[in-house]
């Protein structure tokens, strides 16, 4: 409490003894709500606007973070010659032609082998991934 001034805050609360009062409510109460809300308002706009950068910052990193990782699963790309090996593996004899194809919607490699049973095979493989899309006797 000043004495004084023409300004007395009491408990917090501003009291004009000269003239109007400085707020116009009616209630001491009513003055210290509004001392308080305008201060808390405005901690919270800071906030508000301090922690927006942060939190979309936070929110990159994670997204960052799965790309990393995800690169090196890349899928691999069968090669013909392995194609050839895995196909030999399942149906051994003499492999007649190796080519690109498409079987089933897929681009495949298409390995034809005369089995040592004398059954003629034809093993798709697909080459986006090196799964076995299908095979057949003849």
């Amino acid at each position: 409490m000043i004495m004084g001034s023409k300004v007395v805050a009491v408990a917090e609360i501003p009291v004009h003894i000269d003239g109007p009062p400085i707020f116009p409510q009616t209630h001491p109460e009513e003055a210290y709500s509004m001392i308080v809300r305008k201060p808390l308002f405005a901690a919270i706009a800071l906030v508000a606007v301090f922690a927006t950068p942060a939190v979309f910052a936070a929110g990159e990193a994670p997204v960052a973070a799965p790309a990393a990782v995800a690169a090196p699963a890349a899928p691999m790309t069968m090669t013909q010659e392995h194609a050839t090996a895995m196909a030999l593996k399942a149906h051994p004899g003499k492999v007649t032609k190796v080519y690109g194809d498409t079987y089933k919607g897929k681009k495949t490699w298409e390995v034809r082998i005369t089995g040592d049973d004398g059954k003629k095979w034809e093993v798709y493989y697909e080459i986006a991934n090196g799964a076995l899309v299908g095979e057949k006797s003849e």
